[in-house]
C-alpha cells in the first residue's frame, strides 16, 4: 500500500482514507471531480499543501465547514457575521488554494510521483521472479531508496 507524505495525512485521515487514487488525471483534478469523496479529497489536499498561505480566518471557517461539517448558518451564528460573509470567506479560501495549486503545480506533481512509485515498486516485484542473486540485492537497494523518498 502507498503512503503519503506525511503533512498530507491529517485530512485524507479525516475523511477515512490511507491515499488519494493516484489514477486521477489531471484534468479530473481540476475540475473538481465527479464524486463526493473526489471533491473532498481534492479539497484535503488542496488544504494539506497550501493551507498554510490563508488567513487564520480563512482556516478557521475553512476547517469549520469542511472538517467540522457545520452549515455556514451555524458558522455565522457561532461568528456573529452573515451566511453570505462566512460563504465570500470560504469561497475566497477555495479560490486561494486552487490559484496555488494552478500556479506551482504541486498537487500534480505529488499524484504523479505517487502513481511512479507504485508502478516502480511493481515492476522491481516481476523482475524479482527472474531474478539471480546480484539482482536481487540491486533490487533491494533500489526498494530501499524507494523508501527513503516516502520518510
Amino acid at each position: 500500500m502507498q503512503t503519503i507524505l506525511p503533512a498530507k495525512k491529517n485530512y485524507l485521515t479525516a475523511l477515512g482514507l490511507r491515499e488519494y487514487n493516484t489514477t486521477v488525471s489531471k484534468f479530473k483534478f481540476m475540475a473538481g471531480g465527479s464524486t463526493l469523496t473526489e471533491q473532498l479529497t481534492k479539497r484535503s489536499l488542496l488544504y494539506d499543501f497550501y493551507g498554510e498561505l490563508l488567513t487564520d480566518k480563512q482556516k478557521e471557517y475553512y476547517d469549520m465547514h469542511y472538517n467540522q461539517d457545520l452549515s455556514l448558518s451555524e458558522i455565522a451564528e457561532e461568528t456573529g457575521i452573515t451566511r453570505q460573509g462566512v460563504w465570500d470567506i470560504i469561497r475566497r479560501a477555495e479560490e486561494r488554494l486552487q490559484n496555488m495549486e494552478n500556479k506551482t503545480g504541486l498537487i500534480e506533481k505529488y499524484l504523479k510521483y505517487q502513481e511512479i512509485e507504485k508502478e516502480t515498486r511493481k515492476v522491481l516485484n516481476d523482475i524479482k521472479v527472474f531474478a539471480g542473486k546480484e539482482a536481487l540485492r540491486n533490487i533491494a537497494d533500489l526498494e530501499k531508496k524507494l523508501e527513503q523518498l516516502e520518510g
